[in-house]
């Protein structure tokens, strides 16, 4: 019968080797983000939908008043602030500085907690990079700081997550729904998880309307440019709840379901039930396209540490290759659309 080796020299190699392979991840992570970011700031896939909006806010910031009267949430424009008037830096700078810290956040935590977290990049970058990193900047820095104060409720912390959850909401409110849910699995056992989701969820439904009003009313109380900007938009085109993207997203959804992946762990179960509350919310505000897009998309994130959270096996791969598919399908739409340009 043969032993393993388990010598302090042959321990020693196999630390040194998984120090070096975490080495090189996080060093081959931190090239990725540098290049999405800096291609972010110098525009390499396009002008993109919002850029012209937040240049001509940034070429109006005065240096004797931080506050500009803006749509923007304070947290942006004390930022804007500094790197205009304090550094004296152009706006692209902004944004290669703002889209390397969400691209970072949000890759470490998927290098801390999911197996899969190469496969979390790739889907994450096709399906999340072009309308959030690439357009939607305010609302990118939002999702990083609530996604740190998830996961801090998971680790249950009590006050981190709340700091957290304020800084993002000081860059969109969007994410208020995500601080309330977060907030909820803190004080809320697991074994009640899926009622409090179901709960959660029969309210969006009966109290849409109601909810709609109260946020408006909520978003004209902090900026009447922010509730105005609101109410024009609902004359836009409806929410496809239907579209290729949200249909794969459900499949991957009922597949969880039925093959028991939701609720293996806390984590899992988690955020099934974000994933779940975020169709619910989309299919409520359809005809709010600004209010049900700009939620919906924060909480799709959690289809990401939903899906790759364990390794590809035969029971995770169906789930998997699902994300996968929405993800390619999203990036082909952002390019379609004109989101981003190849």
């Amino acid at each position: 019968m043969q032993f393993p080796n388990t010598s302090p020299q042959s321990t020693q190699s196999a630390t040194y080797a998984v120090s070096a392979k975490s080495i090189f991840a996080f060093c081959a992570i931190g090239l990725v983000c540098i290049l999405l970011s800096v291609a972010a700031g110098i525009r390499s896939f396009g002008i993109g939908r919002d850029f012209l909006e937040y240049l001509q806010f940034y070429g109006t910031i005065n240096p004797y008043e931080i506050s500009n009267y803006s749509r923007f949430e304070i947290g942006f424009e004390v930022i804007s602030w500094v790197f205009r008037i304090i550094l004296n830096l152009q706006y692209e700078y902004l944004v290669i500085f703002l889209t390397l810290f969400t691209l970072m956040v949000k890759f470490y935590l998927f290098k801390s907690n999911l197996q899969s977290y190469w496969l979390a990049i790739i889907s994450y970058i096709m399906l999340f990079y072009p309308i959030h990193e690439y357009t939607q900047i305010r609302a990118s820095v939002a999702i990083a700081f609530s996604y740190i104060g998830l996961h801090l409720a998971l680790d249950r912390k009590i006050f981190l997550p709340f700091v957290f959850f304020i800084l993002g909401i000081c860059f969109h409110s969007s994410i208020i729904l995500m601080a309330v849910l977060s907030i909820t699995i803190l004080v809320i056992p697991k074994n009640y998880y899926i009622y409090i989701g179901i709960s959660i969820s029969i309210m969006i439904i009966l109290f849409g309307n109601i909810i709609s009003d109260i946020l408006k009313i909520y978003f004209a109380s902090l900026n009447p440019l922010i509730s105005l900007y609101l109410e024009n938009s609902d004359f836009s085109i409806e929410a496809n709840l239907f579209s290729g993207t949200n249909i794969l997203l459900m499949l991957s959804l009922i597949y969880c379901l039925f093959s028991g992946i939701y609720n293996k762990s806390r984590y899992h179960l988690t955020f099934f039930v974000i994933s779940f509350i975020s169709f619910i919310w989309l299919a409520v505000f359809q005809e709010a396209p600004v209010v049900a897009l700009r939620t919906a998309y924060i909480l799709f994130v959690s289809f990401i540490f939903l899906a790759f959270k364990e390794k590809l096996s035969y029971q995770t791969a169906p789930l998997q290759i699902l994300v996968l598919l929405a993800a390619g399908w999203g990036f082909y739409r952002s390019v379609q659309e004109g989101i981003i340009i190849l």
